[in-house]
C-alpha cells in the first residue's frame, strides 16, 4: 500500500514535470524570439531578460526531461555519468545564474531611473551589457562547472543511493547550496540599493518619464518574489535537514519549485507590461498596436 501511495507521488511529479517543460519551452522560447525580432524592445534591460529567459530555457531543455525519467523511475538513477554531469550543471548553476540577471536587471533600471541619459548610455552601452552578462554567466555556472572537475567536491552516480550527487562540502555546507547562498546574498545587496534608490529617486521626482522606467522595475520585483518563494520551501528542507528522498510528497514539493521559477517569468512579463502583450499579440499574427516606439528614452542608449 506504501509504495502504491508512493508511486502516485512520483507520477504526479512525473506529470508536473510535463506539463512544465511545454509552457517553459514555448514561454521562454518566446520571449527571446520577441526581444530579437522587435528592435523597438531592444532596451538595456531587454538584454539581461533574455540572458535570464536563455537559463531558464536549458533548464526546460535539459533538466527538465531528465526529472521526468527520475520521477517515473522512482528517482532511482539510471542514466549515464555523462548526463548526470550535465544536469547537474544546469541544475545547480540556474539559480545562481538566475538571480544574477535578476541583479542586473534592478541595476539597469535604477540606472535608467536616477541617471542622466549620458551617465545611463556610459553604464548600459552594448559593449559593458555583453560583459555584465558572460561575467554573470561565468560565475553562476563556473562554480558548478568547477565541482565536475573536482575543485568543489566531485559529482557522481552515489552507488549506493542510486542518486546524482556532489559529494563536496564548504564551510561544513554541502559546496552548491554554499555558493548559491553566497552569491544570493551579495545579489541580495545590489537588489536592496537599487530598489531603494529607486524609491528615493521617485519620491522627489513627478516626472513622466520614469513610466516606462517603473513598469520594468515592478516587473523585476515581481520576478525576484517569486524567485525567492520558488527556492524558499527546498531551502527549509535543507535547513531542516530532511530526507526528502525519504518521501513522495517531500520530493515533489524540494524538486518542482526552484523548476517553477523557470517558467513562470514570461507569464510576469506578459502580465504586467502592456507593451510585451502587444508584441506577444503580434507575434501570434493578432490584430496588436501599430509599431510603437518603445521606451523613447532608451533608444538613445548604444544598441
Amino acid at each position: 500500500m506504501e509504495d502504491s501511495f508512493m508511486s502516485h507521488w512520483w507520477l504526479l511529479g512525473a506529470i508536473i514535470c510535463t506539463l512544465l517543460f511545454v509552457l517553459g519551452v514555448i514561454g521562454n522560447a518566446l520571449t527571446i524570439v520577441i526581444l530579437a525580432k522587435n528592435k523597438s524592445l531592444r532596451c538595456p534591460s531587454a538584454y539581461f531578460i533574455s540572458s535570464l529567459s536563455a537559463s531558464n530555457l536549458l533548464v526546460c531543455l535539459i533538466l527538465v526531461p531528465v526529472m521526468i525519467f527520475d520521477f517515473l523511475n522512482y528517482s532511482n538513477w539510471e542514466l549515464s555519468e555523462e548526463l548526470c554531469a550535465v544536469s547537474s550543471l544546469i541544475g545547480y548553476g540556474n539559480g545562481p545564474t538566475s538571480i544574477i540577471m535578476i541583479a542586473l536587471l534592478s541595476f539597469s533600471s535604477y540606472v535608467k531611473i536616477t541617471c542622466t541619459r549620458s551617465t545611463a548610455a556610459k553604464l548600459l552601452g552594448k559593449t559593458r551589457m555583453w560583459m555584465m552578462i558572460i561575467v554573470g554567466w561565468s560565475i553562476g555556472y563556473g562554480f558548478t562547472a568547477a565541482a565536475l572537475f573536482g575543485v568543489w567536491g566531485n559529482i557522481h552516480v552515489d552507488e549506493g543511493t542510486g542518486y546524482c550527487i556532489n559529494n563536496g562540502t564548504i564551510a561544513g555546507q554541502k559546496s552548491e547550496v554554499f555558493i548559491a547562498i553566497a552569491i544570493f546574498m551579495i545579489a541580495l545587496l545590489v537588489i536592496s540599493y537599487s530598489f531603494i534608490r529607486i524609491r528615493n529617486a521617485l519620491s522627489i521626482s513627478k516626472i513622466g518619464r520614469h513610466d516606462d522606467e517603473l513598469v520594468y522595475a515592478k516587473m523585476v520585483f515581481a520576478v525576484f518574489s517569486i524567485y525567492v518563494l520558488c527556492y524558499l520551501i527546498p531551502s527549509i528542507l535543507l535547513w531542516a535537514k530532511k530526507d526528502y528522498r525519504s518521501s513522495g510528497a517531500l520530493y515533489v514539493t524540494y524538486r518542482i519549485p526552484p523548476l517553477l521559477s523557470a517558467i513562470i517569468n514570461p507569464i510576469i512579463y506578459y502580465k504586467m507590461n502592456e507593451k510585451y502583450r502587444a508584441a506577444y499579440k503580434n507575434l501570434r499574427g493578432c490584430k496588436a498596436m501599430e509599431e510603437v516606439d518603445f521606451y523613447r528614452e532608451e533608444q538613445n542608449l548604444p544598441m
